[in-house]
Parts: structure tokens; sequence; C-alpha cells
């Protein structure tokens, strides 16, 4: 995530909205993570679902595909 996704999304976030803060980030300049304690990155965002408390049983859905649609 940190090293492939998270750069390349934040580098097209940075050219879809032309957000320019966003093309401060180190990995959308170097296409990778070094990181960084930038306020926008997007490593600020990381999920490890590990359970589910009983009044969120069945509120998460994870699917998994077996073939390569992007990223």
């Amino acid at each position: 995530m940190k090293n492939i996704s998270g750069p390349m999304n934040m580098k097209r976030h940075y050219i879809k909205h032309h957000i320019e803060e966003l093309g401060t980030l180190p990995c959308v300049k170097t296409g990778k993570c070094i990181d960084c304690l930038h306020e926008r990155r997007s490593c600020n965002y990381r999920i490890i679902i590990e359970g589910e408390l009983p009044e969120d049983k069945g509120r998460i859905n994870v699917v998994l595909v077996g073939e390569a649609l992007g990223i």
C-alpha cells in the first residue's frame, strides 16, 4: 500500500483534482513512500480488520477478486 497503491493514488488525485498541495507530497514526486509526516499523505488511512463489535456485526464486507483489476 505504501510503496505502490498509495503513491499512485495520490498522484492520480493530484492530476485529476488539481490540488496543488498534493504535488508537494514526497510520494507524488518520487513514486514511493518515504514515511513522511505530511498532513495530506494517503498513509494516514490504513485499516486492519481483526474482528467486529457485536453492534457492527454484518456491516463490513470483504470481497476478494482473483484477477488484476488495476493498481
